[in-house]
C-alpha cells in the first residue's frame, strides 16, 4: 500500500500539536478553577486557597471535612522540619493533617505579586509561600505549597524561631 503525502501537513507536528490539545482539554476538565486570570489574581487566590487549607486539616474532623478534600489531591505529599532533623510523611491526608496541626501560629503572611503582570491560568503547576507565626513563641513556619490545577499537590515547611521589634521614630521624618 502506497502512503499519500497530503499537501502542506506534516503527520509528526499534527501529532504533537493533537497531544498538546488533549492535554490542555484534560488539565482543563480536571482543573479546580481560581478566581481571576492575571498572575497577581491567581498568586492571591491561591494564597488565600493555601490558608484555608492549613486552618482546615488542623481541624479534629479533617478527614470527613467535603471542601478539604476537593482543595487537595488525594495523595498530597508534605514534609517538615525544625532544627537539624526534617520528616518526609508517607502521602495523604494523614500527612497534610500532621503538618497542619504542628503549625500552631495565630497569624500569617504572604507576599503580593509586584511585578510585570500578564495573563496566567491557575490550573498550571504554580509554587505558593505563605509565613504562618506566633509571635507570642517567636515561633514562624515558612510554607511553600505547590499547587496543580487548582489542587495543593505538595507543601513543606521548617519551623524556625523568629524575633519581631518595633524600629524607633528616630530618623523617620
Amino acid at each position: 500500500m502506497k502512503r499519500q503525502k497530503m499537501p502542506g501537513i506534516s503527520m509528526i507536528p499534527a501529532l504533537a500539536l493533537l497531544s498538546i490539545v488533549a492535554q490542555d482539554a484534560h488539565a482543563a476538565t480536571d482543573c479546580l478553577p481560581v478566581s481571576g486570570d492575571m498572575r497577581s489574581e491567581v498568586q492571591a487566590a491561591l494564597s488565600r486557597r493555601a490558608i484555608t487549607i492549613i486552618e482546615r486539616a488542623r481541624q479534629p474532623g479533617y478527614a470527613t471535612d467535603p471542601e478539604l478534600g476537593r482543595l487537595v489531591a488525594d495523595q498530597v505529599m508534605a514534609s517538615t522540619g525544625a532544627g537539624d532533623v526534617g520528616v518526609s510523611l508517607p502521602p495523604g491526608m494523614g500527612a497534610l493533617h500532621s503538618v497542619a496541626a504542628s503549625i500552631t501560629a495565630t497569624e500569617y503572611r504572604y507576599l503580593g505579586w509586584d511585578y510585570l503582570d500578564g495573563p496566567f491560568s491557575g490550573c498550571v503547576a504554580v509554587k505558593i509561600a505563605v509565613e504562618f507565626f506566633d509571635r507570642a513563641s517567636g515561633t514562624s513556619w515558612p510554607v511553600e505549597f505547590q499547587f496543580d490545577n487548582g489542587r495543593l499537590r505538595s507543601l513543606s515547611t521548617w519551623r524556625r524561631s523568629a524575633v519581631w521589634g518595633r524600629l524607633s521614630d528616630k530618623g523617620r521624618e
